[in-house]
């Protein structure tokens, strides 16, 4: 987001007190309308342009801008490798183009007129982590001089599994603020979906509506078989 009329330090504050779990917030999950090598320079693109957003029923204070694109590839026939390449890839903002003279090269690869990769989408068969890579020196140089700040949210789940049978899971979700120098800022630590519903975490913490979590862990393992054992033949 531009960071002005103290954009960013209002985002900051109502940060804190959101539940970011669900993925509610904004993102680009593939636009079919462009194809990768007309971003951002052909009509095809201009025409559709919009990069600013609202977040619906949260009430943010201020309009969000996503830092990056996503197209999607969804007829592959005239592509060579169609069974290899990746039906949706990410891309920068289009302002970063603009900027640094970019253009995307091989699917998934954003270079200078120089040649250089600068943007990457990595994704490795196998690997969890499915993203853009921008370089550093790059996208400090945009945030400095375009005045924005970029914010970021992390979610994820931890279960708790007896067998077959989920016995607890935590609904985890932060908020980060990317600083220039390549650090971050932490603007909400991680916390679980039922920190900001205190009053439905004790009925949630429950398994088969019968005895608490806690008291679960506590028990041993020969007295927990025998309350599973109990509540099943009871259902």
């Amino acid at each position: 987001m531009k960071d002005t009329d103290d954009c960013a330090n209002k985002f900051e504050s109502w940060a804190k007190e959101q539940d970011f779990y669900g993925r509610w917030m904004p993102e680009s999950t593939g636009n079919y309308e462009f194809i990768w090598n007309e971003y951002p320079w052909a009509d095809t693109f201009k025409q559709i342009k919009n990069d600013e957003v609202e977040i619906w029923g949260h009430k943010a204070p201020c309009n969000i801008k996503l830092p990056y694109s996503a197209q999607l590839q969804e007829d592959r026939v005239a592509i060579d490798d169609e069974d290899d390449i990746k039906s949706t890839v990410y891309m920068p903002l289009s302002e970063f183009y603009e900027m640094f003279g970019l253009y995307n090269a091989e699917r998934g690869v954003v270079r200078n007129n120089d040649g250089y990769i600068i943007a990457l989408h990595r994704n490795i068969p196998g690997d969890a982590f499915d993203g853009l890579v921008i370089r550093r020196d790059y996208l400090n140089k945009f945030l400095a001089e375009e005045g924005y700040s970029l914010f970021f949210c992390n979610l994820g789940e931890k279960q708790l599994w007896s067998d077959t049978n989920l016995i607890d899971m935590q609904r985890l979700s932060s908020c980060c603020k990317y600083m220039h120098v390549g650090e971050v800022e932490v603007i909400q630590p991680m916390k679980d979906e039922r920190d900001f519903h205190p009053s439905s975490s004790k009925e949630e913490n429950k398994i088969f509506s019968g005895i608490n979590i806690e008291d679960w862990l506590s028990l041993g393992n020969d007295d927990s078989a025998k309350y599973l054992i109990e509540k099943l033949k009871n259902n």
